[in-house]
């Protein structure tokens, strides 16, 4: 008789305690979630910001580089106002996505790999003192960019491995996160020759 008044004296207890516990869960739980999507995120856009100064210099130095280029190689207009017109859409492009930049800076990579084919082509171009120092800063920049996409990548794949998971897309989705974060692709015409024709056309 006893130990049924304990039972039930004991079963309110039980009620509150795991209602509270429940009640504690309901709302730590998506505080820890939004919390780990916010450090993703932030480490998403901070590695990307890196990238971007470093994009900026880049930017930065053409235009020094297609003068001395222009000077020795003039006949090849067209490849330089390709790079010259990739440079003015990046250097106006403040308000473009993420997803854009990226876009941008790919194309400027498989343009800029012809111009680069055209000094070959051009002795005293490959010679000039200030066009080897232009090109040395331009390499320098370019393996820090190397750099600054491996880091931005390992922060996508953190990003994009969470909300990939169940319960991570689903907190993503409810707080207003991106699903998924874009990777940088390398430009498949950044890595192969360019044709003759699209190297010296008139």
């Amino acid at each position: 008789m006893l130990d049924n008044k304990k039972c039930c004296a004991s079963k309110p207890a039980r009620v509150v305690f795991f209602s509270l516990l429940a009640l504690v869960l309901f709302i730590l739980w998506p505080m820890a979630a939004y919390n780990k999507l916010n450090k993703y995120n932030q480490g998403v856009l901070e590695k990307f910001s890196i990238m971007e100064v470093q994009y900026q210099r880049r930017v930065d130095l053409l235009p020094n580089i297609l003068a001395v280029a222009e000077r020795y190689a003039g006949r090849e207009h067209n490849v330089i106002k390709d790079v010259a017109d990739a440079r003015a859409k990046l250097a106006g492009g403040q308000q473009l996505t993420v997803d854009q930049k990226l876009e941008q800076q790919q194309r400027l990579d498989s343009i800029f790999s012809r111009l680069l084919m055209i000094k070959e082509r051009y002795p005293d171009l490959r010679s000039n003192k200030h066009f080897a120092s232009l090109m040395a800063e331009w390499s320098g920049t370019e393996n820090r960019i190397s750099y600054a996409r491996r880091e931005y990548a390992e922060a996508v794949k953190s990003y994009n491995v969470y909300t990939g998971s169940f319960f991570g897309h689903i907190w993503a989705k409810l707080f207003g996160f991106d699903q998924e974060k874009s990777y940088y692709k390398a430009n498949a015409t950044s890595a192969q020759p360019p044709s003759a024709r699209e190297l010296f056309r008139d």
